[in-house]
C-alpha cells in the first residue's frame, strides 16, 4: 500500500516474498478453522497456541522489518515524515512481544489492525500535499520542508518551466494543455527516479529536489529529463513539441531559506528561457517546434 501510494519501487525478491507469505498465511488460517494449526480456543474461552504459532510470529516480524525498510526509503526520497513509523509499527511490535511473553493472550492481530488503521489515516493526510492533476507534491510540500527540515543538509533544487505552454493552451485548448502537463510530470518523475522529489509548483512550473551535492549528477538528471522528453515527443507525434527551461543550483539547507532558494533557481530558469526564445519565435512555438 505504501509503495503503491508513493510510487516507490521494491526489489522483485522482496515483493515475491511478501506475496507468497501473505498467500500462505491466508491458506493456513483457512485450514485452522478445521484443524487448529496456529491457535485454538478451548471450551472455557481460553486462547492456546498451536504448533505453527511461530509461523505467524515470524511473518509479523518480517512484515514489520519490510515496513521499516519502505519507511526509510520513502523518507530518503520525499524527505517529509508524513508516514509516522512509531505510530504505525510500534503497535505490531508491542503485540508480538506481548503475545510472546504472556501465554493465553493474542495481541498480534490487534496490533496489526491498529497499524493498518493508522497507516490509512497517514496516507490520507499526505494527500494535502498532493497535486490533484499530476499526483505530484504541491507547493505546500515546500513550505513543510522550509519549516521543519532545515537540517537536511546539502540538496540540489531545480526550477522547470514548459516553453510555449500558453500557446499550447490557446491553440489546442486547456484539455490538451493538461495532457501536456501530465506528459511532462511523468517524464520528470521517471528521470528523477528515487533520487529525489518532484513538485508541481504553479501552473506549468515544477520544482525538483535532488538528493545530491554533485553538479555532475544534477547535469546528468537534466540530460535524462530532456532525453526522455524527446522520446515522448517522438512517440506522441503531436502538432506541438514539448520542451523545458531548467534552472538549478545546489544549496546548504542550514544556511538559506526556501524563498531565497526559489528566487535563485527561478532567475536561473528564466535565463535558460531567454536563451531558448533567442532562437525560437514565441508566437510560432506550436508550429515551428512540431
Amino acid at each position: 500500500m505504501i509503495e503503491k501510494h508513493n510510487k516507490i519501487g521494491s526489489g522483485k525478491l522482496l515483493q515475491s516474498l511478501l506475496n507468497y507469505i501473505s498467500l500462505l498465511g491466508v491458506a493456513v488460517l483457512a485450514i485452522n478453522f478445521y484443524r487448529p494449526l496456529v491457535f485454538y480456543i478451548d471450551k472455557s474461552g481460553v486462547y492456546h497456541r498451536g504448533q505453527f504459532f511461530w509461523f505467524y510470529l515470524l511473518s509479523s516480524l518480517f512484515f514489520f522489518s519490510s515496513g521499516i525498510a519502505v519507511y526509510i526509503k520513502k523518507r530518503k526520497i520525499s524527505m517529509i515524515p508524513f508516514f509516522p513509523a512509531f505510530q504505525i509499527f510500534i503497535p505490531i511490535l508491542v503485540g508480538m512481544i506481548t503475545e510472546l511473553l504472556f501465554y493465553g493472550i493474542s495481541m498480534v492481530w490487534a496490533g496489526c489492525a491498529v497499524s493498518v488503521t493508522l497507516m490509512i489515516m497517514s496516507l490520507q493526510n499526505e494527500n494535502i500535499c498532493k497535486d490533484k492533476l499530476t499526483g505530484l507534491f504541491n507547493r505546500y510540500y515546500l513550505e513543510r520542508i522550509d519549516l521543519k527540515y532545515v537540517d537536511k543538509g546539502i540538496l540540489c533544487f531545480m526550477m522547470i518551466d514548459i516553453n510555449g505552454f500558453k500557446q499550447i493552451n490557446d491553440k489546442f485548448g486547456h484539455s490538451e494543455g493538461d495532457r501536456g502537463l501530465l506528459f511532462v510530470s511523468e517524464c520528470v518523475t521517471k528521470s528523477v527516479g528515487d533520487q529525489g522529489s518532484v513538485i508541481r509548483y504553479a501552473g506549468d512550473e515544477f520544482v525538483v529536489l535532488l538528493n545530491t551535492k554533485d553538479y555532475r549528477e544534477a547535469e546528468s538528471c537534466i540530460k535524462r529529463i530532456n532525453d526522455n522528453l524527446d522520446k515522448v515527443n517522438q512517440t506522441l507525434k503531436k502538432d506541438y513539441s514539448l520542451s523545458l527551461s531548467i534552472g538549478y543550483e545546489i544549496f546548504d539547507m542550514r544556511l538559506i531559506k526556501m524563498d531565497e532558494i526559489l528566487e535563485v533557481i527561478d532567475k536561473k530558469m528564466y535565463m535558460e528561457k531567454k536563451r531558448y526564445y533567442s532562437t525560437h519565435d514565441r508566437r510560432a512555438q506550436t508550429e515551428n517546434d512540431s
